[in-house]
């Protein structure tokens, strides 16, 4: 499958994946579900690891990859607390506009061009949470 293929499954599972969230969080605390979560990731990375034969590497890129699991860990905290105590059809939202701090990160870490066009979609990304979040109650 191509790039477009995968990034519309993960756009229709994240979709899926607040409102599975919201509800297990109405029912749990946000730590008894992040134990559950990390917990079905480690059986199902197991599985597609021993499945695919993989080998474990270590050094320079293991240090990466865990630097990116602590860094996921504290956002899927935040966005789990975020479901749990606000409403689900403005949290997902708000928390989509991420890609703008990873277009800001990327130009001066990863040497990416940030564009006109890209400037302006992130701006419309903004209003359209903006949009969202007025008038809300909470």
């Amino acid at each position: 499958m191509s790039w477009l293929g995968w990034t519309l499954v993960g756009i229709a599972s994240s979709g899926v994946y607040a409102i599975v969230c919201k509800k297990a969080l109405g029912m749990m605390t946000w730590q008894q579900f992040m134990f559950w979560d990390m917990a079905t990731y480690i059986v199902i990375v197991g599985a597609m690891f021993w499945l695919t034969k993989q080998e474990l590497i270590f050094g320079k890129p293991m240090g990466w990859a865990v630097l990116c699991c602590v860094v996921g860990f504290v956002g899927m905290m935040a966005a789990n607390i975020a479901f749990q105590r606000g409403k689900v059809s403005l949290v997902a939202p708000m928390l989509a506009v991420y890609p703008a701090v990873t277009m800001a990160l990327a130009v001066p870490l990863l040497g990416e061009a940030l564009t006109v066009r890209k400037v302006i979609g992130m701006v419309l990304a903004v209003v359209a949470v903006v949009l969202l979040a007025e008038g809300s109650d909470g």
